[in-house]
């Protein structure tokens, strides 16, 4: 099967422990990129944060972040496509989110800083990590975000999940972990953007396979013409996909993508 896009999430797919591409899975996306495919990873990441982990790559790729809300070419670092919550859908979220997770703490994202409504010295070490501002979370709560996150009872989050998306229908609302809730401005998901890149470079849905193991990817897998789950991907996301590989920290990406070798 020859194609020409190669899309993947990192956590819990691409990337296993340590947070580090395993050199089979590096070697797979090389091989492929030699044969004149494309790679993008999408990832609800922020991009400095995914930066860390894709530094090994030594060929240009396409970098979706913070679930689609931005789209940059890398190596150069070109912003070419973003979409954020405005000020005043910040303010709604942030009031819905008031009323059902008053306890839990907000993080609201941009390109160049990460607001909170509470800074504890954890995430003022990882947030400076990732050479971003910190700031507390302004009264007025109206910042344009790439998207806000908050963590959720492990026990609830399903619950949870269902009565944010009843209450912001217009929002993209996701789990990009089984308690990390996350929500994008209208319109913006990881298939979305996924689209968008194909598109952009005149590559057919047939000639794209995407992997994923969380909520977050289930419509990334679905535009894909191929759409791969993980050995430790949810439930959810195993019944959308056309195949399952093996586990992430079993380089199940590479299993894939040797199994589909391109032809010389």
């Amino acid at each position: 099967m020859r194609f020409r896009l190669i899309v993947t999430d990192l956590d819990g797919t691409l990337v296993a422990h340590r947070h580090e591409i395993s050199p089979r899975n590096l070697a797979a996306l090389e091989s492929w990129v030699a044969k004149g495919a494309h790679v993008c990873v999408a990832t609800g990441r922020h991009p400095a944060s995914a930066l860390k982990i894709t530094s090994r790559f030594d060929f240009p790729y396409t970098m979706i972040a913070m679930n689609g809300a931005v789209i940059i070419e890398q190596p150069s670092g070109r912003v070419t496509h973003r979409a954020f919550l405005q000020p005043g859908e910040t303010k709604t979220v942030l009031n819905v989110l008031d009323e059902l997770v008053p306890d839990s703490r907000w993080d609201v994202l941009t390109l160049d800083a990460w607001y909170a409504s509470s800074l504890d010295d954890q995430l003022k070490q990882y947030v400076h990590n990732l050479t971003l501002e910190l700031y507390p979370l302004p009264e007025t709560r109206a910042i344009e975000a790439a998207k806000i996150m908050t963590q959720l009872p492990s026990a609830k989050s399903r619950e949870l999940l269902t009565a944010v998306r009843e209450l912001l229908p217009q929002m993209h609302v996701v789990l990009s972990t089984p308690t990390l809730l996350e929500i994008m401005a209208p319109g913006v998901s990881k298939g979305t953007a996924v689209r968008t890149v194909a598109e952009g470079l005149g590559i057919s849905r047939e000639e794209t396979i995407a992997f994923g193991d969380q909520l977050n990817d289930i419509d990334m897998l679905e535009t894909a013409g191929y759409g791969v789950a993980m050995a430790n991907a949810v439930d959810d996301v195993k019944a959308v996909a056309d195949r399952v590989t093996l586990r992430h920290d079993q380089d199940g990406v590479a299993h894939i993508l040797e199994e589909f070798w391109p032809a010389s």
